[in-house]
């Protein structure tokens, strides 16, 4: 059956409901339809195709957007993951080229900008932690674990850094392995291949050309220059 009411007044966009049993419908809902057919609900003004005032629950969310897409929080790129690439991504500003290209691939960041600067083509980098990865952009299979772990590295492979700065400031590290917190955590950037540090503070002020040693324990060779 048909029916038909009468329509109150409202605004340009509001959908019109019943909000009682009878023949007359308010223009008072609080979905909204703008003109550039994005759709509010508690909002006239959505920033998005879907602007929600409050909390969503859902039973799950579906993106076909390839590897381009995520979930953004304040437009910025939050969350992602791709079968595509293999890439898997959590954290503000993280993931670089991780979240934009296949040929990034196998790539995992998670923290805020974590990997952010990997631009270039990659694999099978791992970044935990606040900035861990940070400036890497043409590198591969680095592991970093820890605030800052192989932050300031813009090139290299196979590198490895577990702690809080292990391998912060090795610009330019190719086969190192750094374990404790301040590990080769030089004050200034460096360029140094091939060490082997574990121990807090290990090879803490190690300098360029600095390459293939190994230190073992609390502070070892923290004043080897």
């Amino acid at each position: 059956s048909l029916g038909l009411g009468v329509t109150g007044s409202g605004t340009t966009g509001q959908f019109p409901y019943y909000a009682a049993n009878g023949t007359t419908l308010t223009a008072t809902s609080t979905l909204f339809l703008a003109t550039n057919e994005s759709v509010g609900i508690g909002s006239t003004t959505p920033g998005a195709k879907l602007g929600v005032a409050g909390d969503v629950y859902a039973s799950g969310f579906f993106n076909t957007s390839g590897v381009t897409g995520g979930y953004k929080l304040g437009g910025q790129l939050l969350g992602y993951a791709s079968s595509t690439n293999g890439a898997t991504v959590f954290g503000l500003e993280a993931g670089g080229a991780a979240t934009t290209t296949s040929s990034n691939i196998q790539s995992s960041a998670f923290c805020y900008r974590a990997l952010n600067s990997n631009t270039l083509a990659g694999s099978g980098n791992s970044a935990f932690g606040y900035q861990a990865l940070m400036k890497g952009t043409t590198i591969s299979s680095n592991a970093a674990f820890g605030k800052g772990a192989l932050q300031e590295t813009v090139t290299g492979n196979n590198n490895v850094a577990v702690g809080a700065s292990a391998s912060q400031n090795n610009i330019s590290a190719t086969t190192t392995v750094a374990v404790g917190a301040f590990a080769a955590g030089a004050g200034s950037t460096f360029s140094a291949q091939g060490y082997t540090l574990v121990g807090y503070s290990a090879g803490r002020n190690i300098v360029t050309g600095s390459d293939y040693n190994t230190f073992l324990g609390y502070q070892s060779g923290k004043l080897v220059t």
